[in-house]
């Protein structure tokens, strides 16, 4: 499934568990529109990265 292969391009972006945490909601936040538009879904993706990029880690 492309949603999977998305998924594993992810986990393999975001070396922090928190971080993929974070963008695990992102993703199962949009999913009913992602599984439609995928375009949408790489734009939704970069902007949730950005965020968590920006956001302060916890913890680590």
């Amino acid at each position: 499934s492309s949603t999977r292969s998305a998924w594993i391009d992810m986990k393999t972006t975001m070396k922090t568990p928190y971080s993929t945490l974070v963008l695990a909601l992102c993703v199962h936040m949009r999913n009913e529109k992602v599984l439609r538009q995928r375009q949408a879904y790489k734009a939704q993706s970069k902007k949730c990265v950005s965020a968590v990029m920006r956001m302060p880690r916890g913890g680590h």
